[in-house]
Order: C-alpha cells, then sequence, then structure tokens
C-alpha cells in the first residue's frame, strides 16, 4: 500500500461491523435509483457550469484527469461522453468482471472491496444505475475507460498534460492533501482548471457511518462524531482526515493561490433549529454553523497563463 495513500478498505471494523455496513449501504444504494441519477446529474452540470464560469472552458474536447473516480465510475462515465478522461485510483478498479480481474482486486484492495463490487453487480444494482442514466441523458456512457492504479500524491504524467482536473468525495480520505494539490498543479496546463468537492467531516454526514447514509441512525443523533457521549458508537466506513473549513482553505491557499470555494448546505432550514438546541445544552462548542452546515466544500482554481515573451520580459 502507498504509504501516503489508503485503500478504502483499509479501515479495520470486524466481521460483524463490515457486514452490518454491507447492509447499509445495500440498501442506500438500491434505493430510488432514479432520483439518485438525477441528483447525481444535477451535481455534475452544476459543475460544468462552475467550470466554465470560472475559467470560460466548456466541459468538452479537453484532455481531463478524475482522481478517485471509485468502482462505480459514474462521473467519469459522465464526463467522458465529450472528452478525454482518464481516471485514477489507488485501488484496483475492474471494469470488465472476470477472475482474473476480481483477482487482482483481492490483491490490491482485499477480501470487503472484492465482495462489495461482485455483490453490487450480482444483485443487479450497476447495471440498473447505468441504464438510468443512459435514460436521463437520452445518450449511453461509455464502457470502455482509461482507468489506472496510480498514488494521486505520486502522478506519473508530464507536467502540463490536462486541461481540467476533477475529484468528488475523495479528498477528505488524503493523508497528504498538500502532496495531492502539489501533484494537481503540477500536471495541470496554464489556464487550466482544478475542481475538487470534498465531503466536509463537521458535517452531520461527515463521519461516513453506513448506518447514517441508509437511514439506520437509531442510534446516531446529529453530529455524534463531534459528541463525546455518542462518538464512541460512530463507526466510519473509511480512512478520514478530520480537516475543518480554516485548514481546508489554507491549504488550497498555499498550493492554487485564488481558489474559489463554494459552500453546498442542505436541509439548512431542518437543522439550524436542532443546533441551537444543542447548544443550548453545551454541545457542539467550537464549531461554527457554517461548518456544520456545509456539507460539500468545494474548491476552484484556475491555473494562471504562462506570461508571453514580452510580459516574461518586463517581469525580469
Amino acid at each position: 500500500m502507498s504509504s501516503k495513500l489508503l485503500s478504502y478498505s483499509s479501515t479495520q471494523m470486524g466481521v460483524f461491523g463490515r457486514f452490518v455496513e454491507l447492509l447499509n449501504l445495500y440498501k442506500r444504494q438500491s434505493k430510488n435509483i432514479p432520483q439518485q441519477v438525477s441528483t447525481l446529474i444535477g451535481r455534475l452540470r452544476d459543475a460544468e457550469q462552475t467550470v466554465y464560469a470560472v475559467a470560460g472552458k466548456r466541459f468538452e474536447g479537453l484532455r481531463v484527469l478524475e482522481i478517485g473516480p471509485g468502482q462505480k465510475l459514474r462521473q467519469t462515465r459522465f464526463f467522458a461522453r465529450r472528452n478525454d478522461v482518464t481516471a485514477i485510483d489507488i485501488d484496483e478498479l475492474v471494469q470488465s468482471p472476470n477472475l482474473g480481474s476480481y483477482w487482482r482486486m483481492l490483491r490490491a484492495n482485499g477480501m470487503t472491496r472484492v465482495f462489495k463490487t461482485a455483490a453490487r453487480r450480482w444483485l443487479g444494482i450497476d447495471a440498473a444505475y447505468e441504464a438510468e442514466m443512459t435514460k436521463q441523458l437520452g445518450t449511453p456512457t461509455p464502457t470502455k475507460l482509461d482507468v489506472r492504479r496510480m498514488d494521486a500524491a505520486a502522478m506519473t504524467f508530464d507536467e502540463q498534460t490536462f486541461d481540467l482536473v476533477y475529484s468528488y468525495s475523495v479528498f477528505e480520505h488524503l493523508p497528504d492533501s498538500a502532496g495531492v494539490l502539489r501533484d494537481i498543479v503540477r500536471v495541470l496546463r496554464p489556464g487550466g482548471v482544478a475542481y475538487i468537492s470534498l465531503h466536509l467531516y463537521t458535517s452531520d454526514n461527515g463521519c461516513h457511518d453506513a448506518r447514517i447514509f441508509s437511514g439506520q441512525r437509531k442510534n446516531l443523533p446529529l453530529w455524534s462524531h463531534l459528541r463525546a457521549a455518542h462518538a464512541p458508537n460512530v463507526r466510519p466506513n473509511s480512512y478520514l482526515n478530520k480537516l475543518r473549513i480554516a485548514e481546508w482553505m489554507k491549504l488550497f491557499e498555499t498550493q492554487m493561490p485564488g481558489t474559489l470555494f463554494r459552500r453546498l448546505k442542505y436541509g439548512e432550514k431542518r437543522l439550524l433549529p436542532e443546533i441551537a438546541k444543542l447548544r443550548a445544552a453545551g454541545e457542539l462548542e467550537g464549531y461554527e454553523n457554517d461548518e456544520l452546515l456545509t456539507t460539500d466544500f468545494v474548491a476552484v482554481w484556475r491555473k494562471p497563463d504562462e506570461p508571453r515573451g514580452d510580459d516574461a520580459l518586463r517581469e525580469a
């Protein structure tokens, strides 16, 4: 395993814990697939519009890199319809299920990942999701993609290879986020854009306990992981670096000066009164409402253009 990045399956939670997690994830992933697809497509189209607003680049005909697509490759398939996309992940990703590919996954990622991926395919969840994407988009998504196993903190691509680098819900799992950002700057072309959306740890579901995502949170009240009395009951399903908004902003500004930030908040009207109740009870001290309510924290950066010859002479 890389010393910088950790596989999703590196978190130890025991056989029973993994079984419960798998059950909850199945409930979540098989529920209301049309709505899941609609939400995903809306989020990705919003990203396209954001990139255009920041850099004037349309999401078409670009050389694109995705960091951490995961086994389902859903974002990759969406963007690869109109772009040349390469995706990298620390895990072994399976596109054509066969004994050889599952054996490679077993050696690289462990039995938990193999079982989850195989079960999802055998139960028809992946096929149903892809069919729904085709239905809603009106065109099929690519089935064969350029996917490579690679550490994002030590990428082997040449400098200035990509017009766009994007990542969804990955950076919260990185032990060396600064190293990954440095390499993104290196592989981006001048004028290229980095679009990074991460799942904020201080959000209600930022602990990544699968029971919360599947609606099975009876013993997990709001912001359980930030409350001393309930934190021992939380079971994260993967490594989390636990960085907060101020830390993320400092990190991006150091590596990518001039980064623009967006805070995506869901259920704010419902959650604000709950925050007030907890504060009245002396809980959640030290956490601003902004970081408690922000679920997805988005950073967008445009790499400066290289100075033209006459500009370079004036700067010298």
